[in-house]
Protein backbone atom coordinates (compact mmCIF):
# COMPACT_ATOMS: atom_id res chain seq x y z
CA UNK A 1 0.00 0.00 0.00
CA UNK A 2 3.37 2.32 0.84
CA UNK A 3 4.52 1.64 -2.38
CA UNK A 4 1.21 2.53 -4.02
CA UNK A 5 0.67 5.68 -2.62
CA UNK A 6 4.55 6.42 -3.04
CA UNK A 7 3.88 6.44 -6.69
CA UNK A 8 0.56 8.24 -7.00
CA UNK A 9 1.85 10.71 -5.51
CA UNK A 10 5.12 11.02 -7.85
CA UNK A 11 2.80 10.86 -10.55
CA UNK A 12 1.00 13.63 -9.21
CA UNK A 13 3.34 15.81 -8.69
CA UNK A 14 4.91 15.23 -12.31
CA UNK A 15 1.54 15.96 -13.80
CA UNK A 16 1.40 19.21 -11.45
CA UNK A 17 4.35 20.41 -12.61
CA UNK A 18 4.00 19.26 -16.40
CA UNK A 19 0.94 21.62 -16.44
CA UNK A 20 2.96 24.53 -14.76
CA UNK A 21 5.30 24.42 -17.16
CA UNK A 22 3.23 24.53 -20.36
CA UNK A 23 0.46 27.00 -18.78
CA UNK A 24 1.83 30.51 -20.35
CA UNK A 25 2.89 32.90 -17.84
CA UNK A 26 0.10 35.42 -17.41
CA UNK A 27 1.61 38.83 -16.36
CA UNK A 28 -0.08 41.15 -13.78
CA UNK A 29 1.32 44.53 -14.58
CA UNK A 30 2.10 46.54 -17.60
CA UNK A 31 3.04 50.46 -18.75
CA UNK A 32 1.72 51.61 -21.63
CA UNK A 33 2.89 54.61 -22.86
CA UNK A 34 1.21 56.60 -25.99
CA UNK A 35 1.83 59.68 -28.36
CA UNK A 36 -0.80 61.21 -31.00
CA UNK A 37 0.17 64.09 -33.02
CA UNK A 38 -1.89 67.01 -31.99
CA UNK A 39 -1.11 68.66 -35.57
CA UNK A 40 -3.05 67.27 -38.65
CA UNK A 41 -0.40 68.49 -40.85
CA UNK A 42 1.89 66.29 -39.33
CA UNK A 43 0.73 63.14 -41.99
CA UNK A 44 3.31 60.95 -40.47
CA UNK A 45 6.15 62.56 -39.20
CA UNK A 46 5.19 62.99 -35.76
CA UNK A 47 5.14 59.97 -32.92
CA UNK A 48 1.63 58.22 -33.63
CA UNK A 49 1.95 54.94 -31.23
CA UNK A 50 1.19 52.39 -28.36
CA UNK A 51 4.10 50.46 -26.58
CA UNK A 52 3.10 48.29 -23.60
CA UNK A 53 5.75 46.96 -21.54
CA UNK A 54 5.13 43.91 -19.42
CA UNK A 55 7.03 42.99 -16.45
CA UNK A 56 7.70 39.57 -18.12
CA UNK A 57 9.76 41.46 -20.34
CA UNK A 58 7.07 41.37 -23.61
CA UNK A 59 6.69 44.01 -25.72
CA UNK A 60 4.10 45.39 -27.55
CA UNK A 61 4.73 48.24 -29.46
CA UNK A 62 1.83 49.60 -32.18
CA UNK A 63 2.74 52.48 -34.36
CA UNK A 64 0.01 54.15 -36.31
CA UNK A 65 0.31 55.37 -39.70
CA UNK A 66 -1.73 57.81 -41.95
CA UNK A 67 -3.65 56.35 -44.42
CA UNK A 68 -2.22 52.71 -43.94
CA UNK A 69 -2.12 49.93 -41.58
CA UNK A 70 -0.68 49.84 -38.08
CA UNK A 71 2.05 48.48 -37.47
CA UNK A 72 2.56 46.12 -34.72
CA UNK A 73 5.61 44.39 -33.04
CA UNK A 74 6.15 42.08 -30.23
CA UNK A 75 8.86 40.91 -28.96
CA UNK A 76 11.10 40.03 -25.34
CA UNK A 77 13.31 42.21 -23.18
CA UNK A 78 15.78 41.28 -20.35
CA UNK A 79 14.32 41.88 -16.97
CA UNK A 80 17.30 44.80 -16.19
CA UNK A 81 15.45 46.90 -19.42
CA UNK A 82 12.15 46.02 -18.03
CA UNK A 83 13.34 47.42 -14.65
CA UNK A 84 15.07 50.27 -16.34
CA UNK A 85 12.05 51.63 -18.34
CA UNK A 86 9.53 51.32 -15.18
CA UNK A 87 12.35 53.27 -13.52
CA UNK A 88 12.48 56.13 -16.05
CA UNK A 89 8.89 56.65 -16.09
CA UNK A 90 7.75 55.79 -12.52
CA UNK A 91 8.15 59.34 -11.05
CA UNK A 92 5.59 60.32 -13.02
CA UNK A 93 3.06 57.96 -11.58
CA UNK A 94 0.34 59.83 -9.91
CA UNK A 95 -1.37 58.52 -6.63
CA UNK A 96 -4.75 58.60 -6.71
CA UNK A 97 -5.20 57.21 -10.40
CA UNK A 98 -5.36 60.46 -12.86
CA UNK A 99 -3.14 63.20 -13.35
CA UNK A 100 -2.81 65.95 -16.58
CA UNK A 101 -5.44 67.00 -19.09
CA UNK A 102 -7.64 65.14 -21.07
CA UNK A 103 -8.00 67.34 -24.07
CA UNK A 104 -4.83 69.56 -24.93
CA UNK A 105 -5.24 73.26 -25.54
CA UNK A 106 -2.63 74.72 -28.82
CA UNK A 107 -2.68 78.49 -29.48
CA UNK A 108 -2.63 78.84 -33.13
CA UNK A 109 -3.50 80.92 -35.37
CA UNK A 110 -6.84 81.27 -36.48
CA UNK A 111 -6.17 79.65 -40.57
CA UNK A 112 -4.78 76.78 -38.28
CA UNK A 113 -7.11 75.84 -35.98
CA UNK A 114 -9.24 73.57 -38.04
CA UNK A 115 -5.49 71.48 -38.31
CA UNK A 116 -5.21 71.10 -34.56
CA UNK A 117 -6.48 67.56 -33.30
CA UNK A 118 -8.49 67.43 -30.04
CA UNK A 119 -6.45 64.26 -28.62
CA UNK A 120 -4.26 63.49 -25.47
CA UNK A 121 -0.88 64.06 -26.85
CA UNK A 122 1.31 61.92 -24.26
CA UNK A 123 -0.02 59.13 -21.90
CA UNK A 124 1.61 56.80 -19.64
CA UNK A 125 -0.72 54.22 -18.09
CA UNK A 126 -0.09 51.60 -15.13
CA UNK A 127 -2.43 48.73 -15.60
CA UNK A 128 -2.78 45.85 -13.32
CA UNK A 129 -1.57 45.37 -9.53
CA UNK A 130 -3.03 47.67 -6.86
CA UNK A 131 -3.38 50.92 -8.07
CA UNK A 132 -3.82 51.27 -11.81
CA UNK A 133 -2.95 55.16 -12.83
CA UNK A 134 -2.73 57.14 -15.84
CA UNK A 135 -0.38 60.43 -16.34
CA UNK A 136 -0.98 62.66 -19.34
CA UNK A 137 0.68 65.52 -20.69
CA UNK A 138 0.47 67.45 -23.71
CA UNK A 139 3.24 67.72 -26.08
CA UNK A 140 4.55 71.37 -25.37
CA UNK A 141 7.68 73.49 -24.47
CA UNK A 142 7.21 72.46 -21.09
CA UNK A 143 6.78 69.04 -21.46
CA UNK A 144 10.58 68.39 -22.99
CA UNK A 145 11.76 66.35 -19.57
CA UNK A 146 9.16 64.04 -19.77
CA UNK A 147 9.75 63.88 -23.80
CA UNK A 148 13.31 63.05 -22.53
CA UNK A 149 12.23 60.43 -20.20
CA UNK A 150 9.96 58.89 -22.73
CA UNK A 151 12.29 58.57 -25.52
CA UNK A 152 14.86 57.00 -22.84
CA UNK A 153 12.81 54.47 -21.87
CA UNK A 154 11.64 53.60 -25.13
CA UNK A 155 15.57 53.23 -26.01
CA UNK A 156 15.59 51.23 -22.85
CA UNK A 157 13.45 48.46 -24.46
CA UNK A 158 15.09 48.91 -27.82
CA UNK A 159 12.66 51.17 -29.48
CA UNK A 160 13.20 54.60 -31.02
CA UNK A 161 11.02 57.33 -29.88
CA UNK A 162 8.49 56.85 -33.32
CA UNK A 163 7.86 53.38 -31.31
CA UNK A 164 9.99 51.46 -34.42
CA UNK A 165 12.02 48.51 -33.00
CA UNK A 166 16.14 49.20 -32.86
CA UNK A 167 17.93 46.10 -34.52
Amino acid sequence: MLGYHYHATAIGLLLLAGCASVAPHQPTEAIAVSRQPWFGVCAGVCPNYNVTVWTDGLVVAVRHRWGAADEMERFRVPPAEVARFRSILGRYRPFGGHAGPRICEHDVPPEQATSVLQVTEMAIRWSGGDSPAEFLACDTSENAGLKEDIRQALWSVHLYVDGRRRT
